[in-house]
């Protein structure tokens, strides 16, 4: 009932076990799904076709030629954009509503009077966003170069400033958005990450690193974008890196993790 048979097809075809993989498992990445969004045969495509208009179903169907199931629902962890292509779509099939104004009204988009942020190439551009700075994804290659649609559908697709990322993050881990009930599942920690930089602990489209002895809460994005709030210390930083580490910039966790921290050490 929470996804369409074409995608529970899918699933199936490629040796998932749909009755056993839960949204919790979904939400906290130990699904067994793969990350196709930076396999070689995806990113091989796109290059291929940089204005190919992607369709959730075909990115799916990536994601499944990469092979089995990379662990049993619950027993492992591995970050996955086609667990977000899934939970899109739950959301999509549960509001009746497409992600874009879903979003809006889910998430109080307006109550917090994020002006600048929008589903791309689905909504219109907000008057008062800015201009929009190129990030250079892979050595020669752009994001004006590549259609919106290769991260649109749950994984990504969401344009937004500084600004409205540090509201945003600050409203959520504060509680603010969430019902108290729901905000404290939120920020459970599913899976320490040891080899993340830096190391983290991921729960809930979310993830905890450890700043000046406290626990900061934000996450980031393969452009760059990156957004962390650190409720002890009152301090919230989030920008974007106009490269990603394909072509050599710092992981943009780290970069925010050093901000905050220099941040809190001026006292």
């Amino acid at each position: 009932r929470h996804l369409s048979a074409p995608t529970l097809a899918l699933l199936r075809a490629g040796g998932y076990d749909t009755a056993r993989i839960t949204i919790d498992h979904l939400l906290t990445h130990r699904s067994g799904l793969p990350d196709h969004a930076l396999a070689e045969p995806y990113l091989q495509a796109v290059l291929a076709d940089p204005t190919h208009r992607w369709a959730r179903t075909e990115q799916l169907a990536v994601a499944m030629s990469l092979g089995p199931p990379l662990f049993a629902p619950g027993s492992g962890w591995r970050y996955s954009d086609a667990g977000y292509l899934l939970l899109g779509e739950i959301v999509e099939r549960r509001t009746g509503e497409a992600l874009g104004p879903a979003f809006r009204r889910l998430l109080q988009l307006e109550s917090l009077r994020l002006a600048s942020t929008y589903q791309e190439s689905v909504e219109p551009v907000p008057a008062g966003a800015g201009p929009r700075a190129r990030q250079e994804l892979l050595p020669g290659v752009d994001d004006a170069m590549i259609d919106a649609s290769t991260d649109l559908w749950g994984a990504g697709g969401l344009v937004s400033d500084a600004r409205d990322l540090a509201l945003f993050v600050r409203a959520l881990v504060d509680g603010r958005i969430l019902e108290p009930g729901a905000r404290q599942f939120m920020l459970r920690v599913a899976a320490e990450v040891a080899d993340a930089t830096p190391p983290a602990g991921y729960a809930r489209g979310i993830q905890r690193v450890q700043v000046a002895g406290t626990a900061c809460w934000g996450h980031d994005g393969f452009s760059g974008a990156f957004m962390l709030h650190g409720p002890a210390l009152g301090i919230t930083v989030a920008g974007s890196i106009n490269a990603t580490e394909f072509v050599g910039a710092p992981p943009s966790m780290a970069v925010a993790v050093e901000l905050l921290r220099r941040v809190a050490a001026l006292g």
